[in-house]
């Protein structure tokens, strides 16, 4: 009985809590961090984890779309950018026309844009007829 409890309080604290991968440099902030908000606190501790959850709350909660594009900039991948083109490509979806040339460009030297018309020949272009002039 007793190491069912033991059992059930484990399974419930594994559901709340969720283990996340931070730098060394995120981890030296996030001590500097802790350290600050606990010097002085006599009425309790905060814990590295009390203090990033924090942050990642507060953040949430003040998210704009300047701070999402930001991060998006700084996870920016070429190689996922191209592939999922070239998904969109094999899907046949609708793909910038930008893209398409400088793909064509690569390959052909040239952008594929669509082809000039000719104009279309008048009198006044084609030599082999006699002027009126010409004629008398």
């Amino acid at each position: 009985m007793e190491q069912e409890n033991k059992d059930k309080k484990e399974n419930a604290s594994e559901q709340n809590i969720i283990r996340i991968f931070i730098s060394k440099q995120s981890e030296v902030a996030l001590n500097d961090i802790t350290d600050a908000v606990n010097e002085g606190f006599d009425a309790g501790r905060v814990s590295r984890s009390d203090v990033a959850n924090h942050m990642i709350m507060k953040f949430k909660n003040e998210l704009s779309e300047p701070n999402i594009q930001l991060i998006r900039n700084e996870h920016f991948s070429l190689v996922t950018h191209m592939e999922r083109l070239l998904k969109k490509i094999k899907n046949g979806e609708k793909v910038p026309q930008s893209i398409v040339d400088a793909i064509s460009e690569s390959y052909l030297g040239q952008a594929a844009s669509p082809k000039k018309s000719k104009k279309n020949l008048n009198l006044e272009y084609i030599k082999d007829i006699p002027k009126e002039s010409d004629a008398a």
